[in-house]
């Protein structure tokens, strides 16, 4: 057999440096006389993960080889984080894989467990590497020992912790390979490394030994050699579901474990200023803390947590120590009743009260939300009744009814209109509702409002051309202008009694005219003068707005008869009174522009169609809002899940914690109350149902009740908890709600996260 290293597949122990001479004289290299050794690689092959009870790697370890030991244990550290990987290493494939692993943790616990004092003296800094106590492969480990490494203790005591270091190394390294095994998830019908560790009893006794030890050394342990301590914290989170901690106490083991997590653990976060160890321990405590068997916590974990709340600046991003810690609060809070009034009963609640409520808003930003209105508020969109437009179509129609009649009377013995001499200014209602038509209605509906029937005038053919020319030659005309012939041909059409012809003058010229129409004699000015009251024949002639009043009363309101409903255009407003009719009647200004109008108006989806016409908008109801109304609101957004899009992080734990307080007070002061005898036996039931799980029957809380009363004599008691507040705590509790009652309400109605459904019942003080 080859004595060659590499072909053996295990490096053999060095026997030490090779001494070399220089066979050159003088100042020879000195680099040739200690060559490097070779890199050695450490991960490990198919061969050496393969599961039996005959892995090499497995049995290399349990041997009291060194040079076994030195060559099994990197392999397994490696190839326990990358086999992970590759879901190839498994800790049931090996026999006794979890005890051979803690076999080197336990000799560790045991030279801690005793601290003897070794010979020589303590390494300090001031130390010369060659001063420092040599340790080779192949030393004996249970001589005594002289090669010992102490921990100086920070406790009161002078007892140092005396650990040999090939011990502790080899330790640290099987809880690594530990840990990195637990990283392992199941798989279809095989258990995970994490449930194999949990379940072992090598492995909860090992929890036991260590956390046995006096907390000081738990602490010298984590300021000297962390990576122990955090190793078996990693690993202790994994296998947490798998511990015994839910059974009913009696077990020592589980009370042990109990005592763990409800004293030394919490004891090491007061303790620690190590953020690497109390990131560890905070995840522990949360999980565990809320399992009911468990005792009470240690009391020093309260201040704590509430101080470590205040140390974050509510400017700066949320740090994972606050959320923890407000986890924790939430945790405590919830699980048990004792913690709460712990804190409702300190001085300085209503301080921590308001840095809660200040955490409320951590890491919030302001922003603008635009939604749409609810649909009940949304209106429609109708013609303004009384703009312009409709003024002018109703002027429209009353011209209509004019020219009507008076085509019916040209025959019987003709129009005496009095016309005009140019033509007539339109409105720009008017103007832009002419421009937007197509031929040839657009030339008849210019007609309609640019002349009247007139038998005694008629008007030459070029000068109605040169009118309806320069009308239409506008930006905002949709056709093009049409000839004069087919203009002169549709007047015909527009006034049936009005004739284009040819005579002759008296100085003998041929003229073109059109016989029968004029101008219409007005103006925009004077068409607000117009009277739109129903069958009126006569015109107003009137310029200001008290001769149209004068008009109207005198020709159509009668002083013995005055009319029940109003006839202007129309409305059909009723009771008809002088006031309203004021309203119709243009504006007695002197300014000569009227106020410019909304050519639309909204109105509710519920009113009647046949009011769209009513021109007395200010007896509508109050305007909704608009089809095209966007509602704008300044609020807060804090950290939200993305997916649930429910509230999330430090401002979501904050309101835990509030309203779980909130809670606690309410049922503290409520039971403070007095109690009727219904309320108290009611009462009482209640509580005798939450301390046996079950409902009580009826005999049973009879003869609980019996047993009791004989027991006090037969006098009254109020059923309490004795461990609750007194008047005064609950009064400054009490206070302290109502300090900041106006701040979460601003919360609860700017932040748009969703934090208000948890901030209700901190309420109503």
């Amino acid at each position: 057999m080859s004595n060659n290293p590499n072909q053996g597949g295990r490096p053999q122990a060095s026997s030490g440096p090779q001494a070399s001479t220089s066979t050159g004289a003088g100042n020879s290299s000195s680099s040739n006389a200690n060559p490097p050794k070779p890199f050695q690689v450490y991960l490990p092959t198919i061969n050496d993960l393969h599961p039996g009870p005959r892995n090499r790697l497995f049995l290399a370890l349990k041997s009291d080889i060194p040079s076994e030991i030195e060559w099994a244990l990197p392999k397994l550290v490696t190839g326990s984080y990358a086999a992970v990987q590759a879901d190839l290493f498994r800790l049931d494939a090996y026999i006794d894989s979890v005890p051979t692993l803690l076999r080197w943790p336990q000799r560790w616990i045991k030279q801690l467990t005793k601290g003897q004092r070794p010979s020589f003296p303590h390494p300090s800094d001031d130390m010369a590497d060659d001063e420092m106590p040599q340790i080779s492969s192949s030393t004996h480990f249970d001589r005594p020992s002289v090669d010992l490494w102490t921990y100086p203790s920070t406790s009161s005591s002078s007892k140092q912790l005396f650990i040999d270091p090939v011990v502790e190394k080899r330790a640290c390294e099987c809880l690594l390979v530990l840990r990195n095994a637990a990283f392992l998830k199941p798989s279809e019908g095989k258990s995970s490394n994490a449930e194999c560790i949990g379940r072992s009893e090598d492995y909860l006794e090992f929890l036991e030994s260590f956390f046995s030890l006096p907390c000081t050394t738990l602490m010298d342990i984590s300021m000297e050699r962390p990576e122990m301590l955090h190793h078996l914290l990693n690993l202790l989170s994994f296998t947490l579901p798998f511990l015994p901690l839910a059974r009913q106490s009696g077990s020592p083991r589980t009370d042990s474990l109990a005592k763990t997590f409800t004293s030394t653990l919490p004891w090491l976060l007061v303790q620690s200023r190590d953020l690497g160890m109390i990131k560890l321990i905070f995840p522990l405590l949360i999980s565990t803390l809320r399992i009911p068997s468990l005792p009470p916590c240690d009391p020093s974990l309260l201040p704590h947590l509430l101080y470590l709340i205040t140390l974050q600046d509510p400017s700066q991003p949320s740090s994972l120590i606050l959320e923890l810690s407000l986890d924790l609060l939430v945790a405590l809070t919830l699980s048990s009743q004792n913690p709460t009034l712990s804190i409702l009963a300190s001085q300085q609640f209503p301080a921590h009260l308001k840095n809660l409520v200040m955490l409320l808003e951590h890491g919030a930003k302001r922003t603008t939300i635009v939604s749409d209105p609810p649909s009940q508020v949304v209106g429609k969109v109708i013609k303004n009744p009384a703009l312009g437009s409709l003024l002018a179509e109703e002027s429209s129609r009353r011209r209509a009814i004019q020219r009507e009649k008076a085509q019916q009377t040209l025959p019987q013995g003709g129009v005496e209109l009095e016309t005009g001499d140019k033509p007539p200014s339109l409105s720009l209602a008017q103007r832009t509702k002419l421009y937007q038509m197509s031929e040839p209605r657009r030339s008849m509906a210019w007609m309609h409002e640019t002349f009247v029937y007139s038998s005694t005038s008629q008007l030459l053919q070029v000068t109605f051309w040169h009118a309806y020319r320069d009308f239409f030659q506008h930006s905002k005309t949709v056709e093009p202008l049409v000839s004069a012939s087919e203009v002169i041909r549709h007047v015909t059409d527009a006034f049936p009694g009005a004739m284009a012809k040819a005579y002759t003058d008296e100085q003998g010229q041929s003229k073109f005219v059109i016989a029968g129409i004029g101008f219409r004699k007005g103006s925009e000015d004077e068409d607000r003068y117009l009277c739109l009251w129903k069958d009126c024949d006569a015109p107003p002639n009137a310029t200001t707005t008290s001769d149209l009043l004068t008009h109207i009363q005198t020709n159509h309101i009668s002083a013995t008869s005055p009319p029940t409903a109003c006839c202007w255009s129309t409305c059909t407003h009723s009771p008809f009174s002088l006031s309203h009719l004021l309203t119709h009647l243009p504006s007695s200004s002197t300014d000569s522009a009227p106020p410019r109008m909304p050519e639309t108006i909204t109105v509710p989806q519920s009113m009647p169609e046949h009011l769209y016409n009513y021109s007395r908008i200010t007896a509508f109801p109050p305007p909704p809002l608009g089809p095209s109304h966007k509602l704008h609101f300044e609020r807060v957004i804090t950290h939200t899940d993305p997916q649930r899009h429910t509230p999330t992080g430090t401002t979501f734990l904050a309101a835990l914690v509030i309203r779980n307080l909130a809670k606690c007070l309410r049922t503290e002061i409520q039971s403070s109350l007095p109690m009727t005898d219904q309320g108290l036996a009611e009462r009482k039931k209640h509580l005798m149902e939450e301390r046996f799980g079950l409902p009580i029957p009826e005999t049973v809380l009879r003869e609980e009740e019996e047993e009791e009363r004989a027991a006090r004599g037969g006098g009254a008691e109020r059923i309490g908890n004795d461990m609750g507040l007194n008047q005064r705590q609950r009064e400054r509790a009490r206070l302290a709600f109502g300090a900041v009652e106006e701040r979460l309400g601003d919360v609860i109605q700017e932040n748009m996260s969703g934090l208000g459904q948890y901030l209700v019942d901190a309420l109503g003080w």
